[in-house]
């Protein structure tokens, strides 16, 4: 009986010991071959350190005539203060000796952080200057360090802060990133490339010289040199502080751009915003470029448009008459002059000279619907200009498709029809630059890392949009309207052709239904000189001024004063009496 007990047992031993190795094995299967790269991972933190390299972000610089830059926006280095709890010995002393050099610190928060003491790292505070950073880093207290990182910083606050943008932490990837303006739209250029290092450590976390280490070199971000100068966008925003101090806007806004290139030497908007506590701003639009973001019906400045269309299709020229009889009906609408001003027999100069509403209907019906719409096409409206900063929308002119006589007459006085200002400037350019639009742009270079420099080319958007002659006879026409009306003693310079014309436009009804009140106006305006050769093109812009009817009652000193600086600063030399009277 014992004989055949024996071998049973063994057999079973025999079998629970098959059973554990095989778990074993499994086991060991399971963590070597199938978990190898979970416990590869684990087992290389512990040795093994990666660090991502970030890059330094490029620099925005405005330029001035004579080459000079200025920095508009840099990097600047603060520092980030933590404590290692359980190093930390007398929590009480060392938050004492804090608080003298940093008297803001929250003293309750910072007793919690201290206190955990399971946790490697607290944060106390972020952006501790460099000259605090030195205090605290004498004091040699155990357990609190200082990290240093970069931050955006904007040396001149508020200024072109609309156009700039500004750079903030983006919630996707946990790294600072460009937001709104040129910080958004040139976001690659400037950010730069991420370097990588991976190497081993000893326990002492020592690097180990002999090990295997892998390496990608950071890229810093490219530096961008604008177009804007900075003495022209200084001027433009004080005459923007004069503007809203004066008529008390919803809005304001100036452009000054050189209408042979299309570079754009100020863009000032007001309300504005401080870029470096951009997150204590209310009013989100301030953040947004409404030169490029916002639509309105141009009115009135819609009309040397309109002529050049006639001139150009040789219906009209500066001569042709026609009888405004104060009131026009197409159909069952009416449409009157400004103040119901009649002005009887008048030449399609006059037009231009007086704002005539009937006279640009009248150019407007003489060009036909089918060549009006053509050249509106042509003269860009309906489509973006491509500027260089983000979010820019288009106009539309998508009413003139119901082939309403109506329709035509009220786009020929810039009512019914829509536009950015930065469109309607640069479908206006093409008077000021013989027929041609050029495509606006805010850099004028960008240079990168390793020094290599890249210009922006002038770009034509569109060729002969009309004739030089036609460009001509319609910059004659808009300089008469500042030699022969109100505006000779507000905006004449002496020695100078200055071509102008004024816009005061309706606001449509945000219910779809109609216009605001008469005392509800956008009120702009558009000049360029000198009027046959001109060096700068302006356009300025005001939303629903207080106590001004019209934008020839409240724009035209503001331009005036923008022009004899840009001739003085720009040494205009004064015209020959020749180019003055016949261009």
């Amino acid at each position: 009986y014992m004989m055949k007990v024996a071998p049973r047992r063994i057999r079973w031993l025999f079998y629970i010991f098959l059973f554990i190795w095989l778990l074993v094995i499994g086991r060991l299967f399971y963590l070597q071959v199938l978990r190898q790269d979970h416990y590869k991972s684990r087992a290389e933190k512990q040795y093994v350190t990666e660090i991502e390299v970030l890059p330094s972000r490029g620099t925005i610089y405005f330029t001035d005539r004579n080459g000079n830059a200025y920095p508009g926006a840099v990097n600047k280095s603060y520092y980030q203060l933590y404590v290692v709890p359980k190093a930390t010995m007398d929590k009480e002393e060392t938050l004492k000796r804090l608080t003298e050099i940093i008297p803001g610190l929250d003293k309750e928060d910072a007793l919690q952080k201290m206190g955990k003491t399971g946790d490697p790292y607290e944060l106390l505070k972020k952006k501790v200057s460099k000259e605090d950073a030195e205090k605290i880093r004498a004091l040699t207290i155990d357990g609190v360090g200082l990290k240093e990182e970069q931050y955006r910083d904007y040396p001149f606050g508020r200024f072109a802060s609309r156009l700039l943008g500004y750079v903030g932490p983006d919630a996707q990837s946990n790294q600072q990133k460009g937001f709104y303006g040129l910080e958004g739209y040139y976001e690659e250029t400037l950010r730069g490339v991420e370097g990588y290092f991976k190497g081993e450590k000893d326990p002492g976390g020592i690097w180990i010289s002999v090990s295997e280490k892998e390496k990608i070199e950071k890229k810093n971000g490219a530096n961008i040199y604008l177009t804007v100068d900075y003495h022209i966008q200084q001027k433009a925003e004080d005459i923007l502080a004069e503007m809203v101090k004066r008529w008390e806007p919803e809005s304001a806004a100036i452009i000054v751009e050189d209408p042979s290139t299309g570079a754009i030497r100020a863009m000032a908007m007001l309300p504005d915003f401080n870029p470096n506590t951009y997150g204590e701003e209310k009013n989100f639009h301030v953040f947004q470029n409404e030169l490029v973001q916002d639509i309105f019906e141009p009115g009135s400045i819609m009309k040397p448009i309109t002529a050049s269309i006639a001139i150009n299709e040789g219906k009209v020229t500066e001569n042709t008459t026609f009888e405004d009889k104060g009131i026009l009906r197409i159909g069952g609408y009416k449409i009157e002059n400004f103040k119901q001003k009649h002005y009887g027999v008048q030449t399609m100069a006059n037009v231009i000279e007086q704002s005539i509403n009937t006279g640009a209907v009248f150019m407007q019906q003489q060009a036909g619907m089918e060549a009006f719409a053509k050249y509106l096409e042509k003269f860009g409206f309906g489509v973006k200009t491509g500027i260089d900063v983000p979010g820019e929308i288009r106009g539309s002119i998508a009413n003139l498709k119901n082939n309403r006589d109506i329709e035509y007459a009220t786009a020929a006085f810039g009512q019914g029809i829509s536009a950015t200002p930065i469109g309607m400037l640069q479908s206006l350019s093409a008077i000021a630059n013989k027929g041609n639009i050029m495509r606006p742009y805010l850099v004028a270079r960008t240079v990168d890392a390793d020094g290599v420099v890249t210009e922006t080319a002038p770009q034509i958007l569109a060729q002969q949009v009309i004739s030089e002659p036609t460009a001509l006879m319609v910059s004659r026409m808009m300089a008469l309207a500042v030699k022969n009306t109100y505006l000779k003693n507000k905006m004449s310079v002496d020695g100078y052709t200055i071509a102008a014309k004024t816009g005061t436009a309706q606001i449509p009804n945000p219910d779809g239904r109609g216009y605001l009140g008469p005392d509800q106006t956008i009120q702009s305006i558009v000049s360029f000189f000198p009027a046959y050769d001109p060096r700068y093109i302006l356009f300025f812009k005001m939303n629903k001024p207080k106590g001004s009817d019209a934008a020839g009652n409240s724009l035209p000193v503001y331009v005036k004063n923008m022009i004899v600086f840009l001739i003085q600063y720009a040494h205009i030399p004064p015209e020959r009496m020749s180019e003055i009277n016949t261009p």
